[in-house]
């Protein structure tokens, strides 16, 4: 069962915080931040791979009312990365996407997030990485 003391709620928003939780905890989630329309969500150092990005991706397609997402310190790859912005060429709620300390990511990941948010999506407009970690124009 999952813990509602996970869920915080900040205004008009419910915030579900799963940082540094198990992994086995990602398939549920996404059921519940739909049962509790929840808006934002931290994933932080929870060991997300590809298959899991893939996962939210599906997640954004079908129920768009994340605003916020935190991805920091998973070891998601570009081709995640990939899946994810293909869904933000749609989804026109996701306000705020951080990928601090994401190893796997590199400037051609980026390079296809800022080709979308430039381009196609212009709604999220808030997005927190290491800038020292790419290049410097894309960054």
């Amino acid at each position: 069962m999952f813990n509602l003391k996970l869920v915080e709620k900040e205004e008009n928003m419910s915030r579900l915080d799963l940082k540094d939780k198990p992994n086995k905890l990602i398939r549920p989630a996404f059921k519940f931040m739909k049962y509790f329309d929840i808006r934002s969500v931290d994933f932080s150092n929870m060991g997300i791979n590809d298959e899991q990005i893939n996962i939210l991706a599906g997640y954004l397609r079908r129920n768009p009312n994340l605003r916020s997402i935190v991805l920091d310190n998973n070891p998601f790859t570009d081709d995640g990365l990939k899946r994810l912005v293909n869904e933000l060429k749609t989804n026109t709620k996701l306000a705020h996407l951080s990928i601090k300390g994401c190893q796997n990511i590199t400037d051609e990941g980026l390079k296809q997030l800022c080709d979308v948010i430039s381009t196609v999506n212009t709604v999220l407009f808030q997005i927190d990485l290491d800038p020292l970690n790419f290049n410097e124009a894309l960054a």
